[in-house]
C-alpha cells in the first residue's frame, strides 16, 4: 500500500488476512487499532499456501521412525545476544511396552556438544484426577546437555507412589514426555539434533515395571533449519529484537513493543521461492498493535488457512 490504513479487530476471535505482501510495509504501516487478543490470527495463505505446503528441503516434520521421536523442532535467532535457541519436544508412541507401564527412561541426545553453552528439558505436566493438581510426568530428571562433558543424554523417572503413580499417564494425549531446548552459541540457520543410533553408542532406553529394559535403536536425525529431501513445510523462525536474516524456505517474524507510543510492531519476511536451493526474499511485512500484545503475536498466531 501507499499510505497507512485502520484495522478494527469486533469481539472475539479475529482474522487479519493478507492478499499481498505490500499490503502493509515499513514505509506505510497499517495499525490495528484493537487488542489483538490470544485467538487472533494472521492469515498468510494467499502469499504461502495451505501451511506452505508447497515448500520443500525442510526436515521440521515428523517421519514416525522410532518409539521415540523428535517433534516440533524449532530454531529461533536471538540477535541482540548472538545466540539461537534450538526446542523440540520428545515424544514415546505409548505409554506402555508389551502391556507394561512405563517406568523409566534414557533419552540419548546426538548433537554438536561444543556449540552449545547452556541446555534444558522441562517434563510434560498432567492433572491429578483426584486433587485437580498439576505435577510433572517426571519427577526425577538428571540431564547433562551443556559444558565441556555433555554426552546428551537425560534421564527421567516418576513418582513410584501407588497412588501417584496410577495417575501419572506418562505420556500427554499427543504422546509428548519432555519439551528440551538448547542455546547455541552463535547464529546459525541450521542445526542438527538427534538420537543417538545404537551403532554408534546409542544409549536411548525405556524401562517398564515388569522389570524389562527395552534398548531403542534409533537414529532418526532432525533438523532445525532447511534441509534437502523432505517436502512439505516452511520454517518459522522467530527472532528477538530485530527481523533475522531469511535463509532457504523459511519466514521469518519478530514483535516487539514500544513503551513511548504504547504500540507492538510486527515484522514479517519470507522466501518467496518454494523450490529448495534457491531464496528470493519478500518485501518486508510490517503492522502496528496498539498495546502490548507481544505475548500474542507467536509463530501460533499465523495462520495458512
Amino acid at each position: 500500500g501507499t499510505a497507512s490504513d485502520y484495522i478494527f479487530l469486533g469481539g472475539g476471535s479475529d482474522t487479519i488476512k493478507f492478499a499481498s505482501a505490500a499490503g502493509s510495509t515499513t514505509a506505510a504501516t497499517d495499525k490495528v487499532l484493537d487488542t489483538f487478543g490470544a485467538g487472533d490470527k494472521i492469515d498468510l495463505s494467499a502469499l504461502l499456501g495451505s501451511a506452505g505446503s508447497a515448500y520443500t528441503g525442510t526436515a521440521l516434520a515428523d517421519t514416525g521412525a522410532g518409539f521415540v521421536e523428535l517433534k516440533n523442532v524449532v530454531l529461533a535467532q536471538n540477535t541482540s545476544t548472538g545466540k539461537t535457541n534450538v526446542t523440540f519436544d520428545v515424544h514415546f508412541d505409548a505409554s506402555t511396552i508389551g502391556g507394561s507401564k512405563i517406568n523409566g527412561a534414557v533419552i540419548d541426545l546426538v548433537y554438536d556438544y561444543t556449540k552449545v553453552s547452556a541446555g534444558q528439558s522441562v517434563s510434560a505436566k498432567y492433572t491429578d484426577p483426584t486433587f485437580g493438581t498439576e505435577s510433572s510426568v517426571w519427577s526425577t530428571k538428571v540431564e547433562n546437555l551443556a559444558g565441556s562433558s555433555a554426552n546428551g543424554k537425560i534421564a527421567l523417572a516418576p513418582d513410584l507412589t501407588a497412588a501417584t503413580f496410577a495417575d501419572n499417564p506418562i505420556i500427554t494425549s499427543t504422546g509428548k514426555v519432555l519439551s528440551v531446548t538448547l542455546v547455541v552459541n552463535s547464529l546459525v540457520s541450521t542445526f542438527d539434533v538427534g538420537l543417538e543410533a545404537k551403532s554408534a553408542g546409542g544409549m536411548t532406553d525405556i524401562s517398564t515395571v515388569d522389570g524389562v529394559a527395552h534398548t531403542i535403536a534409533v537414529g532418526v536425525t532432525k533438523t532445525a533449519g532447511a534441509s534437502a529431501g523432505v517436502t512439505g513445510t516452511l520454517e518459522i523462525v522467530a527472532d528477538t529484537t530485530t527481523l533475522g536474516t531469511v535463509t532457504d524456505n523459511q519466514l521469518h517474524m519478530v514483535s516487539t513493543y514500544e513503551t513511548a507510543t504504547d504500540t507492538t510492531h510486527l515484522k514479517v519476511q519470507y522466501d518467496t521461492n518454494a523450490s529448495f536451493g534457491t531464496t528470493a526474499l519478500s518485501s518486508v511485512i510490517a503492522l502496528d498493535f496498539a498495546g502490548d500484545v507481544t505475548a500474542n503475536l507467536t509463530t501460533t498466531s499465523l495462520t495458512y488457512i
